[in-house]
């Protein structure tokens, strides 16, 4: 299923500060708003570990051309953070003239 229109997409974009005292990179979050973006529900499932009822869910997000996804971006969709599962992809011009974008799955752990 293919949700479309109006439907609030915020990009929480992770981008590198500085160093802490230790030499370790720091990071601030900024957001955005995406208005022209399409997800699809591609599942769920629940992993097996010991003591823990959790259940994973997918997205396949397809956003606008030119979006830049990063490692550590996070995607708010229907009050639920998302996190970036895998690199983001450009996906194919369906027909003369369409501007493709940029596909990225996301995924959500509950539990």
């Amino acid at each position: 299923m293919i949700i479309r229109g109006d439907e609030p997409i915020y990009h929480y974009k992770r981008t590198q500060t500085g160093r802490d005292a230790h030499g370790n990179p720091s990071y601030t979050k900024s957001s955005s708003l995406i208005r022209d973006a399409l997800f699809a529900y591609t599942g769920s499932m629940e992993p097996v570990e010991a003591n823990r009822d959790a259940v994973d869910a997918h997205l396949t997000l397809y956003l606008p051309e030119g979006t830049v996804v990063g490692d550590g971006d996070e995607f708010e969709i229907r009050g639920s953070r998302w996190v970036k599962d895998g690199d983001p992809e450009e996906w194919p011009a369906l027909w003369p003239g369409f501007t493709p974008g940029v596909v990225i799955k996301i995924r959500r752990r509950r539990g």
